[in-house]
């Protein structure tokens, strides 16, 4: 399939908006109890900034993390720091910044695309076991087999079995029941339904691949898969490969978190040509999508517009589909 939809460039007027860059931020545990938002303003002033962040308050007091703000290019505060501000968010002093990172209350902390490079995944050869079974069971859905075969296939590994169940029972989930209780696997899989399946599938290889180790590895591939699935609409992909995109953005990490390399996972993943392009070559239709989220993690304001205007969305979706996308990770951390 290829996409062919045709976009309206961007309009002149959003050069003058708010832009949005991300990055969770890490200590020297690894730890990620921060996230950091960079807003860029055309006249790099304080008090644009200021206006800028107060637009977006409402949607960064539902974030279940403690958000840290930086104004890139505003040497002071002085003339205009913002007043009330949801609990969780925080604006940095711009004298706490450092070349690989910034103060913070006395932490030394730094940003995942600051540490990224110096980090080295795990080389394995192989995926782990549940590893191994999580892929079979995306490939079973894929070919749209039976729920019998699903169903014994998942209950050959304890690990993912409990996995399935502690998320069955959480109270977010136990809340949307109208069954009253599940009695077996195969209701469970017939509740979520195939689709949804898959995407908690693919979160929990995730997951269990991080075991601990860079769990912000986890949080950017979630955020990568929301932004692309969001967009996904206003970029014109039909409804049907959206779920194709957000797998996109899932596994485009997976290399690094699991330490297999991308073409040996790929190998025994039926996946689309599409997505297998996306993650092994930064080609195809999915890959736009892919580099504009990639470009909002560290790329430049010149590539953020650049992959903004060959998807033909604009500015304000492009912002909200961060803050969303950062929602979604935290809330399913």
């Amino acid at each position: 399939m290829v996409h062919q939809e045709q976009h309206t460039p961007p309009q002149a007027s959003q050069q003058n908006e708010i832009i949005i860059q991300h990055a969770p931020v890490m200590d020297a545990r690894r730890s990620t109890a921060f996230y950091l938002l960079t807003l860029h303003t055309p006249e790099r002033t304080s008090q644009q900034c200021t206006r800028g962040l107060l637009e977006i308050t409402h949607s960064l007091a539902r974030i279940q993390r403690r958000l840290l703000i930086q104004f890139a290019g505003v040497e002071s505060m002085k003339e205009g720091r913002p007043g009330s501000l949801p609990p969780n968010v925080e604006v940095l002093d711009p004298g706490a910044l450092t070349p690989d990172g910034f103060w913070y209350h006395g932490r030394k902390l730094s940003s995942w695309w600051e540490y990224a490079p110096a980090y080295e995944a795990p080389r394995k050869r192989e995926l782990a076991p549940t590893e191994g079974t999580v892929i079979r069971v995306l490939n079973l859905i894929r070919r749209n087999e039976n729920l019998g075969v699903i169903s014994h296939t998942v209950k050959q590994d304890p690990g993912l079995l409990h996995g399935l169940l502690r998320y069955i029972n959480s109270a977010k989930v136990a809340f949307n029941n109208v069954y009253g209780g599940f009695r077996s696997i195969e209701q469970i899989i017939m509740y979520m339904g195939y689709r949804e399946f898959a995407k908690w599938l693919s979160l929990y290889l995730l997951h269990s691949s991080v075991e601990g180790k860079m769990p912000v590895l986890y949080l950017a591939s979630i955020v990568r898969a929301q932004i692309m699935e969001i967009l996904a609409k206003p970029a014109g992909f039909p409804q049907k490969q959206h779920d194709e995109i957000f797998i996109t953005g899932i596994f485009s990490l997976l290399d690094e978190i699991t330490g297999v390399p991308m073409e040996v996972i790929l190998l025994s993943l039926e996946l689309d040509d599409a997505i297998k392009a996306a993650l092994l070559e930064r080609k195809g239709q999915y890959a736009p999508l892919l580099q504009l989220a990639c470009a909002s993690e560290n790329g430049t304001l010149e590539e953020l517009a650049a992959r903004r205007a060959e998807l033909g969305v604009s500015v304000s979706e492009t912002n909200l589909a961060i803050l969303k996308g950062i929602q979604f990770a935290t809330d399913f951390d």
